[in-house]
């Protein structure tokens, strides 16, 4: 399911009714449904804000939560069903720090693990989450990098 079908569903609203109570075509809020949270323009989340009580900021966090969830992180979430892990908390620093390099129209590659999987762990979870902490602050360090030009486009 898409982020604006599962948002609304969380609401009990359909589309239709989004459509009746907004007056925005149910047929434009279709087109919606296929499309990335970046492209969803400010009147949506204000729609979206208006009809479930929210303010617009709530329910961006929320749908980029949603979006988070079907994000495949650049290898990081094949890495954390491998060792069957999930941290929420950093996996959303991840995405956030991913969509903030992407908007710097940086070329990103998949994440490798090599030098982790060679490694012995005594306990795993905690080292996944330490994995992914680590590449969150890499991430970031990158973008920093980036914005004070030690990258060219």
């Amino acid at each position: 399911m898409n982020i604006l079908d599962e948002f609304l569903n969380e609401h009990q609203i359909t589309r239709y009714r989004l459509s009746k109570i907004t007056g925005i075509s149910n047929q434009l809020l279709l087109q919606y449904t296929k499309k990335t949270l970046e492209e969803y323009p400010v009147w949506l989340l204000r729609a979206l804000a208006a009809v479930t009580d929210q303010t617009i900021e709530e329910v961006l966090n929320k749908l980029e939560i949603l979006e988070t969830e079907k994000h495949q992180l650049y290898g990081i979430r094949s890495f954390l069903e491998k060792y069957n892990c999930s941290f929420p908390q950093e996996e959303w620093m991840l995405y956030r720090a991913l969509y903030l390099v992407e908007a710097l129209n940086m070329d990103l590659e998949e994440m490798k693990f090599n030098r982790f999987e060679k490694e012995e762990h005594a306990n795993m979870e905690k080292d996944v989450q330490e994995a992914v902490s680590n590449a969150v602050s890499t991430i970031d360090t990158i973008r920093r990098k980036k914005l004070k030009g030690h990258f060219k486009n």
